[in-house]
């Protein structure tokens, strides 16, 4: 037989943990986790615009041979760091791109042989193939295009781009696949944005090298990884001199706010809590 002072004691501890399962459970239910769209970068046909966020209309003969040595080209915009303006690159198999001026000649082979450098994700031990097109693995390309960084896309507001792409690069027996974004901001003047991303391929570690950006033997910007797909990396570059953080802050987190059932639980919880002081008293 149960006397009224443990039955009292029984309704007393039952009650409490009913409330705490309650709160519990409505603050599970009530965490929300932001939301984050971005466009779709990787394309290779010439898809509705307004699907992906970018167009690469040459992205089918794009793939330049960088087996022997850094592959040349001229950039679709001006670039300038510090007080030069660059008009042409040379893409490394290893990671980076050199920028020079006036020459599409590519006679060094290391990041220390260019005036300015920008690399995503350099490993002197990454290698390349030479195929057909930038879809294959192993290949290294560049392509020029229009991207719309905020959805929903809208080609009136895209900016003209450019897509440097290391696609699944061996290294130490590892894949690496990661590009570099250049975007116009239209002035005219060299001011331009910048992007690094990386992708991870099945059960790949990430990607971890050195991540830098340098102007004349001088470092603008370095990072060791690793480096991930749900990290954005955007800097700004306005009269030479670069802006931003690596990556940049997150935003606040939102506002939970509970859901009908999860305050019929917690109305449920102060309910339990009130008859248990009742029978207590």
């Amino acid at each position: 037989m149960i006397s009224a002072q443990c039955a009292a004691c029984s309704a007393s501890t039952v009650f409490p943990r009913f409330l705490i399962s309650a709160l519990l459970l409505a603050s599970a239910l009530t965490i929300a986790l932001p939301s984050h769209a971005r466009p779709v970068r990787i394309d290779f046909d010439e898809a509705p615009f307004e699907n992906n966020g970018g167009g690469w209309p040459d992205a089918f003969d794009d793939a330049v041979d960088a087996t022997a040595g850094p592959a040349g080209g001229t950039l679709a915009f001006g670039l300038r760091l510090g007080d030069t303006l660059f008009d042409s690159f040379c893409v490394s198999e290893d990671g980076f791109v050199g920028l020079q001026v006036g020459s599409t000649t590519c006679t060094g082979t290391t990041p220390a042989d260019y005036a300015a450098v920008i690399a995503p994700l350099f490993d002197p031990d990454l290698v390349s193939v030479f195929p057909a097109a930038s879809y294959e693995a192993g290949s290294v390309s560049y392509s020029v295009g229009y991207v719309d960084l905020e959805a929903p896309y809208n080609l009136d507001e895209a900016v003209t781009a450019m897509r440097f792409f290391w696609n699944s690069l061996t290294t130490n027996g590892e894949n690496r696949i990661f590009q570099l974004f250049l975007y116009d901001t239209g002035g005219g003047n060299g001011d331009f944005d910048l992007e690094f991303a990386y992708g991870v391929l099945g059960d790949e570690p990430y990607a971890t090298g050195a991540q830098f950006i340098s102007l004349d033997g001088q470092s603008l910007l370095t990072g060791t990884g690793p480096f991930g797909p749900e990290t954005d990396y955007l800097f700004a570059f306005r009269d030479g001199a670069i802006g931003g953080t690596t990556p940049p802050p997150p935003p606040p987190p939102p506002t939970p706010v509970p859901e009908p059932a999860s305050l019929l639980l917690l109305l449920a919880g102060l309910a339990a809590l009130r008859l248990s002081l009742l029978r207590r008293a």
